[in-house]
């Protein structure tokens, strides 16, 4: 790992002055030392650290555990916890905030580099998850198809703005929790049921069917549907990709 930007807040300066010949030892580059939480708080906003290694007990109207509270908040900074506190009050204290890692003091040089890397390891993983999971949901709100997920128990756990379209509803309350086969056609029940359930349990790709559906207006509509089972909320699930045909009814212009 390359060296990351630190910042140390510490208030005993006999250990403030180890633990920076560590991180120099390190590799890692020193943006900042302080001993208080104001000073921390200054320091993140002018030089973006990687990384901050925050004693809890700290001198300043705010502790290390209010002050790392803040800087997540605003700067969406890793903080790592250093005290010689032992007492389950105070792991108790920190346990409500967001910190990728907790050294008990004194701390060895080679102890402070692996919990530096994992913390730093953690944080990017966390980071590049959110940024996937949020790209995807970005891209699945914002499709023209619809995108409709079923639990195991053919529940409707989740439906996206192209779908509330479909149902002809901005609401999303009268899709969500209700049953799909509430909403398919009785001569579509039995083809919906050889596609989709008997698919989830084998966990297998859904191919291409049409069935019949009825939206919130009881309306009927012709649907061409794909999907494929998926993790959702950690449980097997089906997701749906649906396309009105009461309009178009070639299957390949919808690239089936």
């Amino acid at each position: 790992m390359e060296g990351l930007k630190v910042l140390l807040v510490e208030d005993d300066k006999l250990l403030s002055q180890i633990y920076q010949m560590f991180l120099q030892s390190l590799g890692h580059n020193i943006v900042g030392v302080c001993n208080n939480g104001e000073s921390a708080i200054s320091i993140c906003k002018k030089f973006s650290p990687d990384l901050v290694l925050m004693d809890i007990h700290i001198e300043g109207e705010i502790n290390g555990v209010q002050t790392t509270e803040i800087i997540y908040k605003k700067f969406d900074i890793p903080v790592v916890f250093m005290t010689s506190d032992t007492k389950q009050s105070t792991l108790d204290s920190v346990l409500h905030t967001v910190f990728y890692g907790y050294i008990i003091k004194p701390i060895d040089k080679s102890v402070l580099g692996i919990q530096i890397e994992l913390a730093y390891g953690k944080y990017t993983s966390e980071n590049e998850l959110r940024y996937n999971k949020e790209r995807y949901n970005s891209l699945v709100n914002d499709s023209l198809d619809t995108i409709i997920i079923i639990n195991e128990d053919g529940i409707i756990e989740y439906i996206n703005s192209a779908g509330l379209k479909l149902f002809k509803t901005p609401y999303i309350e009268n899709i969500i929790g209700l049953p799909i086969l509430s909403f398919i056609e009785d001569d579509s029940k039995e083809v919906y049921r050889k596609k989709i359930e008997v698919k989830m349990k084998k966990d297998k790709k859904v191919n291409y069917f049409e069935a019949f559906f009825r939206n919130v207006y009881d309306k009927r509509i012709e649907i061409g549907v794909v999907g494929s089972v998926v993790n959702f909320k950690n449980k097997s699930a089906v997701q749906l990709i649906m396309k009105s045909l009461n309009n178009y009814k070639d299957k390949e212009y919808y690239g089936f």
